[in-house]
């Protein structure tokens, strides 16, 4: 099918020139900008999402239980997960690994890329000499933009590189199908068909990958449009059931969900309609990043960005309205004219339909543009290959360099975990994140002095973080040995009232972690239960997850207190926020050494109902009931 000898006048010294040398040179240049940055840590957003491959690795979950239990969205994302199982215990430790296959999986997607420029430039009737020039140059800029090293070097992200995998081998197949519409109409329908297909393997992958009928929409008015269309029933039923149909379903369930959110979202500190101005300044942010990247300011890291709060403040918005729209009216007029123009700006809107509009999604990420900006990486491939002046080539080519340059001096930072926090929290004074990873950093060197020099210059711009101080407390029993009445009175005020981030839960660990030292005065698992209740009752600490947490730590420290009954109550809580059959087991051993084994049967009895609801993909725990069962068989014999 990637054939490009067949309908091509290429001897055999052109196809080394222009296809095999090329790809060898741009995966090589790609592999040596990278190479330091694979020796990076796990960052943000990994955790959370892998976390339960620890349990994976322990045996304490089953292959098919890990990868069909994601929670990231709605599909679960069971392709993405099912990759992550190879390698598994390298975690937490050790993201080399990881790494190293989500830079395959992108060296593929470029060469993916490669292929479908060429098929989409030659439908153009561009000379295959100069499609082979243009798919080149838009492989190049693709593979080495700066802007796809988070979703190359963030582990997780590995969702978005496969999403873009399967989409990118789905629009070949696509455009090659179109292509045979009229001399093998069999043959063409079935290769449409199948390009549909893997798109649905994509979504399993990422849910961005419901996109792909308007990405097909988008190159149908653009590029394809060149290609004569059979004036039949069959294809006027495949583009309606295909393409149009589910284009509309997609813009129309963005619509509903806008209208349904009543303006606030939840956990957010924006409105649905402060979103949606902002957003338009994030498109023009990310444009400028794509067409001139930058040093400094990229990263994972952009929860400083500012919102608009009105049409005109900042100015930049309505500015930033008025351009996307523009683009949109631009794209769509100029389709006939500059069709290779039109979609670079119409498929990269469409890209960011979904996590650029009303969801309830943080404001910015780079990682959004990697399927998106290949519209932008296209064009500028074709520019550089029909300009037949030397000066502007010339031009070109040292901005490809310049943009390899760029990525190559960001590689060395995302490479060494020091780096990456004084960098990013040097580049990005006002985000939280990259504050919060530099005292993350300081702790882990033992520099706890240091580190809590730097929260508390964090506390002094950001009084309201319920966390923040949780975190200070830690770092005052570390370095003083002892709370004070006064301090403790003041954390809990805080933790009351303050918002909080995601890993408020991690924090109350180590606490307690560092309460079982015992070499703090003054920190006691009854002062430690004191402040998970002061955060179970802050009205800004809503995550479903996150309570489930506190309960359960505050069920734990209970029993080691000796006190059943609040125990016991504690993790009912934590079930009623998510039910997990381990929360009832622990609460077996508990009442099974207290010798109260009617309520341990009952407890039993619970489980099995529980068990038996399991979805089929989850491993029976019948052994596990069978086992306590007669525990308490024993137990009640001795």
């Amino acid at each position: 099918m990637l054939n490009l000898r067949s309908n091509a006048i290429l001897s055999r010294n052109d196809y080394l020139v222009y296809v095999v040398l090329p790809l060898i040179i741009l995966v090589l240049v790609t592999c040596f900008v990278y190479l330091s940055s694979l020796t990076g840590p796990f960052l943000f957003d990994d955790f959370p999402n892998l976390k339960p491959l620890v349990a994976y690795v322990r045996g304490d979950l089953s292959w098919l239980e890990f990868v069909f239990g994601g929670r990231a969205g709605p599909t679960g994302r069971p392709l993405s997960l099912a990759t992550f199982t190879l390698f598994s215990s390298s975690f937490p430790d050790n993201a080399f690994p990881f790494k190293l296959i989500n830079l395959l999986i992108h060296l593929l997607n470029g060469i993916i890329l490669y292929f479908l420029t060429f098929k989409a430039l030659k439908i153009l009737s561009f000379s295959k000499k100069k499609c082979l020039v243009a798919a080149a140059f838009c492989m190049g800029f693709w593979l080495l933009h700066p802007l796809n090293m988070s979703s190359v070097l963030l582990v997780i992200q590995r969702m978005n590189l496969l999403m873009t995998t399967f989409c990118l081998l789905a629009m070949y197949i696509y455009v090659h199908g179109r292509t045979l519409i009229l001399e093998a109409p069999r043959k063409s329908y079935l290769f449409i068909c199948f390009s549909f297909v893997l798109s649905g393997l994509s979504i399993l992958a990422k849910e961005n990958g419901a996109l792909f009928p308007l990405y097909i929409w988008v190159m149908e008015i653009t590029i394809l449009q060149k290609l004569v269309s059979p004036a039949t029933p069959v294809w006027r039923y495949f583009k309606w059931g295909l393409i149009y149909i589910p284009s509309v379903l997609i813009i129309s369930y963005l619509i509903k969900v806008g209208l349904s959110v009543d303006g606030v979202y939840s956990k957010r500190d924006f409105t649905v309609n402060e979103r949606l101005m902002t957003e338009a300044r994030v498109i023009f942010d990310y444009l400028r990043q794509i067409l001139l990247p930058t040093l400094s300011g990229t990263g994972i890291f952009h929860d400083d960005y500012k919102t608009s709060t009105s049409l005109f403040e900042p100015i930049s918005t309505i500015i930033s309205i008025v351009g996307v729209a523009l683009a949109l009216f631009s794209g769509l007029w100029l389709r006939r004219r500059m069709p290779i123009l039109s979609f670079a700006m119409l498929f990269f809107l469409a890209g960011h339909l979904l996590e650029s509009t009303v969801l309830n999604l943080e404001l910015y990420f780079e990682h959004r543009n990697y399927l998106p900006m290949i519209g932008i990486g296209i064009a500028l491939g074709c520019l550089f290959a029909n300009i037949s002046k030397g000066v502007i080539k010339l031009f070109l080519i040292v901005y490809l360099v310049l943009i390899a340059g760029v990525s190559f001096a960001n590689s060395s930072v995302w490479g060494d975990r020091g780096l990456i926090a004084k960098v990013w929290a040097t580049e990005r004074p006002d985000s939280l994140r990259a504050q919060r990873l530099l005292v993350d950093y300081y702790r882990s060197q033992a520099q706890f002095e240091r580190a809590r020099t730097h929260l508390r210059n964090i506390i002094v711009k950001e009084p309201d973080f319920a966390d923040l101080w949780l975190q200070d407390l830690i770092f005052e029993c570390a370095l003083e040995g002892r709370l004070e009445n006064e301090f403790i009175s003041k954390v809990s005020n805080e933790l009351k009232t303050g918002r909080a981030k995601f890993g408020v839960d991690e924090i109350v660990l180590n606490l307690m972690k560092l309460e079982n030292f015992n070499k703090c005065e003054g920190l006691t698992k009854e002062l430690i239960v004191s402040l998970i209740d002061d955060l179970l009752s802050n009205k800004q600490i809503k995550g479903r997850v996150t309570q489930q947490f506190f309960y359960y730590y505050q069920g734990n420290l209970y029993a080691q207190l000796g006190n059943l009954p609040s125990a016991l109550t504690a993790i009912d809580l934590a079930f009623e926020k998510g039910p997990n059959i381990d929360f009832i087991f622990i609460q077996v051993k508990w009442l099974i050494a207290a010798g109260v084994y009617n309520i341990a049967e009952e407890y039993l009895s619970k489980a099995q109902e529980l068990n038996s609801q399991r979805e089929l993909y989850m491993k029976s725990r019948e052994d596990d009931i069978e086992l306590y069962k007669q525990l308490i068989l024993q137990s009640r014999e001795s």
